[in-house]
């Protein structure tokens, strides 16, 4: 099969490789569509991998791709919930940028009827990773056990895919007053926003005290918020959001000690590696060891078969996204795109067919 090895410069490398077997527990997908996130393009920079799991990764396997759709070849012992042939989606540790893609069983669910490939592909790393936010790290009530009081939330970010699919999970779990912060790209969160229970749009390219002033006006006391974009620069503004005593902000990126954070505010990393094999704590999210991994498996689980049923419903609609031209071989734009911010708020994505010498 032809698989796409990601290099530091974002170019890419088309070899032939053999199509993965699945072991216990895995499912092989025939990859239709490929969607591309951030992690893709940062996690093969030396200094990235560094800081986010503590060593180098071998160059021959940085095929980073996360998050594709297509249907079951194969799949491993103990897998009772998909056979070949079913359409699917799934999310994986790196994978996803080939004719076959591996991933957990635990993070897969079925397409249902009317969602497309391109629609299923663009959900799950940032919906996995929204819902980690919401649920595990906020631990904020679910869409089946719904808020039923006054619930400030802040997104920081709220434009990115991450911080869209917050913004929709949390409507679904009557989470009131959203805050919403985001730049050019607010025109696609504005539409899923109640302005009559207190959710607003702020645009974060003003002086920080206004900003700061701005969301304390609409949503008072802030208890809990979440970064979606988390460098230094946001995850220290959202540390003086949120109450200096008790406040939690859930980060997508690590921040080793951000030096103008009051003490009493704690910032939970969403490490959605840790779905996929234990992390220590220094390097993922803090439930991620021991027998908590069974439990973030079990979240997993249970998000993404809540995926289907919001889809099937019509509770939750995917992310903009653009088709990139080539298959495998557009993936040196996609990333770049994405890398250098071209076409806020949109997802890239690659029809595996279109590559060429297929």
């Amino acid at each position: 099969m032809k698989e796409a090895i990601i290099q530091p410069d974002l170019s890419v490398k088309l070899i032939e490789s053999p199509i993965p077997t699945s072991s216990a527990g895995q499912i092989i997908i025939k990859v239709v569509v490929a969607a591309a996130n951030p992690i893709d393009w940062k996690g093969v920079l030396p200094e990235e991998q560094i800081r986010l799991h503590g060593k180098l990764e071998a160059a021959e396997f940085l095929n980073s791709g996360k998050d594709v759709a297509g249907y079951v070849h194969a799949v491993g012992s103990g897998v009772e919930q998909f056979k070949p042939g079913d359409r699917v989606a799934a999310t994986n540790h790196g994978s996803g940028y080939a004719e076959y893609s591996v991933s957990p069983v635990h993070t897969a669910y079925r397409i249902p009827d009317g969602t497309s490939f391109e629609d299923a592909a663009s959900l799950g790393l940032p919906y996995i990773t929204a819902a980690l936010g919401l649920f595990n790290s906020l631990r904020l009530p679910s869409p089946w056990a719904p808020a039923t009081t006054k619930t400030p939330l802040v997104i920081y970010g709220a434009s990115s895919a991450v911080g869209l699919y917050a913004v929709k999970l949390a409507r679904l779990a009557n989470i009131h007053p959203i805050i919403a912060i985001a730049g050019q790209g607010g025109k696609i969160v504005a539409p899923f926003l109640d302005p009559g229970r207190g959710d607003a749009l702020i645009d974060y390219r003003q002086e920080h005290v206004a900003l700061i002033a701005e969301v304390k006006s609409k949503a008072g006391d802030v208890e809990n918020a979440l970064d979606a974009i988390s460098t230094l620069q946001t995850v220290e503004l959202m540390g003086e959001i949120v109450n200096p005593k008790t406040g939690t902000v859930a980060i997508v990126l690590k921040q080793d000690d951000p030096p103008n954070v009051p003490a009493g505010v704690s910032m939970p990393l969403v490490f959605a590696p840790a779905l996929w094999e234990p992390i220590a704590n220094d390097v993922g999210d803090e439930h991620a060891t021991g027998s908590d991994y069974a439990g973030l498996k079990a979240f997993a689980v249970v998000y993404y078969h809540y995926l289907t049923y919001a889809l099937g419903k019509g509770l939750l609609e995917s992310h903009p996204a653009e088709v990139v031209p080539g298959g495998l071989g557009g993936l040196p734009t996609g990333l770049k795109n994405l890398r250098d911010g071209v076409k806020s708020g949109v997802k890239f994505l690659f029809r595996v067919e279109e590559t060429k010498g297929l």
